[in-house]
């Protein structure tokens, strides 16, 4: 499990992100939405790229698409 903190409401309002919940981000009117598999979302700080980034590291393109496998032990 990954935890992010990130901006929500300006400075003064954070959220912690567990990133294996999201199921989809969007840019939308209001910021960039993170929207999650029980159906809740947040509106985030910042354009969808940085988002991105906060959450998953180095932008890739496939990374949203496709999930890497796990390694074996």
């Amino acid at each position: 499990m990954a935890l992010v903190e990130l901006e929500t409401q300006g400075e003064s309002h954070r959220a912690v992100v567990n990133t294996d919940q999201i199921a989809y981000i969007s840019q939308g009117i209001y910021g960039t939405s993170i929207h999650f598999a029980s159906g809740e979302y947040i509106v985030c700080v910042g354009d969808l790229e940085e988002v991105k980034e906060r959450l998953f590291g180095a932008p890739e393109p496939e990374s949203l698409l496709i999930s890497r496998p796990v390694p074996a032990n």
